[in-house]
C-alpha cells in the first residue's frame, strides 16, 4: 500500500477507524460492491481483506494534496427516521458513491466539544478521506451517524460543493421506534449521557439528570435536541445548501421528495430516472435487512401496533419534554 498515491487517488482503501492513543488509522480494501453491501461502515464493514495500519502523521501528509473536492451530500438525522432508505435510493445511481455511517466521522464528532488546531486538522483529513471518488464526475453521499449532526455547519464550510439533507421524523414516531427495542432504549440513554456531558444540549437543560429520566423522556429529549439543531440550519448563512425533509414525506411521496432533493442538491435527475428509482424492487425491502419485505403500508401498520403498546408511555415522555422545552426557552 503506497500511502501517498493509494490514499489520495480513490476510495479503494477505506479509513475504518482512528486510534487516538496510538495516533494511527486503520484502512481496509474496498470495492463499489462492498461499499454497497455494508449495512454500515463500522464493525459491519464488508471489506476485501487484510487491514492496514498507518501512522496518522503519514495520513495527514498524504492527504495534503490541494485537490478540488468532489460534490458531496450529507444526510443528517436523529436516527430511526428512514435515512438508510434515502441512502439506498442514491445507491441505485452509478454516479454516486454512498457511505453509510462511516465510523471515522463519528469518532471525529465525538472526540472534541472544543475544537483545537489538532482536531481541525484531523477533521479536515477525515473529510478528504471520506469524499474520494472512483472518478472526478462522481458525487459522494454520506449518510452520517446521529452524533455527526453537530458537524453540519463545518461540513458545509469545508466544501463549497457540499449540501446537507436534514431528515427528521415526527417526535411521536421517533419515540415509538426507540421504545420498541431494548437495544435502542439503551443506545438513546447512552447518547443523552454523552450529549449532556459535552454540553451539547445548550442552555436551559443543565439540570437534566439522565439517571432520573424514563426511557420515554430520554427519547423525547434526544429528539428535541436534534430538532433544535435542525432548526438552527434554517437561520444559518449556508441555508441555501440545506434541505429540510420529513421522513413521512419520503415514505409516502418518494417521487416528490427525490425531485426536491434533485433540485436543491443539484443532482442531474429527471422524472423518468426518479420513477425508476422509486419503482426498483429493492425499495420494497427493509433498509437494514433486504430479506424482509417492507413498504409504506407495512410501516403504517407497524406504527399503529406500536401506538397500542407504547402510546401511554409516549404521552408521558412528550409532555415532560414540552414542559422542559418551555423552561429552557424561558431561561435562554
Amino acid at each position: 500500500m503506497n500511502c501517498a498515491q493509494d490514499l489520495s487517488r480513490s476510495p479503494e482503501y477505506y479509513p475504518l477507524r482512528v486510534d487516538f492513543h496510538k495516533r494511527a488509522v486503520t484502512f481496509v480494501r474496498m470495492s463499489r460492491e462492498t461499499y454497497r453491501e455494508s449495512v454500515f461502515l463500522d464493525a459491519r464493514t464488508r471489506h476485501l481483506g487484510a487491514m492496514h495500519s498507518l501512522r496518522l502523521d503519514d495520513v495527514l501528509l498524504a492527504m495534503d494534496t490541494g485537490r478540488m473536492p468532489l460534490p458531496v451530500t450529507y444526510i443528517l438525522h436523529p436516527a430511526f427516521c428512514c435515512s438508510t432508505l434515502l441512502a439506498r435510493y442514491f445507491e441505485l445511481l452509478a454516479s454516486c458513491l454512498v457511505l453509510k455511517e462511516p465510523l471515522l466521522l463519528t469518532q471525529v464528532a465525538l472526540s472534541s466539544c472544543e475544537p483545537s488546531p489538532q482536531w481541525l486538522e484531523l477533521f479536515d483529513c477525515s473529510v478528504k478521506l471520506l469524499t474520494r471518488g472512483y472518478s472526478e464526475t462522481e458525487r459522494v453521499i454520506i449518510k452520517a451517524h446521529e452524533p455527526c449532526n453537530v458537524l453540519g455547519r463545518k461540513l458545509l464550510q469545508r466544501n463549497h460543493r457540499a449540501t446537507v439533507i436534514f431528515l427528521m421524523t415526527p417526535q411521536r414516531h421517533f419515540m415509538l421506534s426507540v421504545l420498541k427495542s431494548s437495544e435502542r432504549r439503551a443506545w438513546v440513554r447512552s447518547r443523552v449521557c454523552e450529549v449532556l456531558a459535552n454540553g451539547g444540549a445548550g442552555s436551559g437543560w443543565e439540570d437534566v439528570r439522565p439517571s432520573t429520566l424514563t426511557d420515554a423522556q430520554t427519547a423525547a429529549f434526544m429528539w428535541t435536541i436534534n430538532n433544535c439543531l435542525r432548526q438552527q440550519f434554517a437561520a444559518e448563512p449556508e441555508r441555501a445548501r440545506v434541505v429540510l425533509l420529513d421522513s413521512d414525506q419520503l415514505v409516502d411521496d418518494p417521487e416528490e421528495t427525490l425531485a426536491v432533493i434533485a433540485r436543491s442538491c443539484q443532482h442531474a435527475l429527471d422524472d423518468k430516472q426518479i420513477a425508476w428509482m422509486v419503482g426498483h424492487p429493492s425499495m420494497r425491502k427493509y433498509s437494514k435487512n433486504v430479506s424482509r419485505a417492507y413498504d409504506a403500508s407495512t410501516r403504517r401498520r407497524e406504527i399503529a401496533q406500536l401506538e397500542e403498546q407504547y402510546g401511554a408511555e409516549v404521552d408521558e415522555g412528550a409532555e415532560w419534554a414540552a414542559r422542559h422545552t418551555i423552561k429552557a426557552v424561558t431561561m435562554a
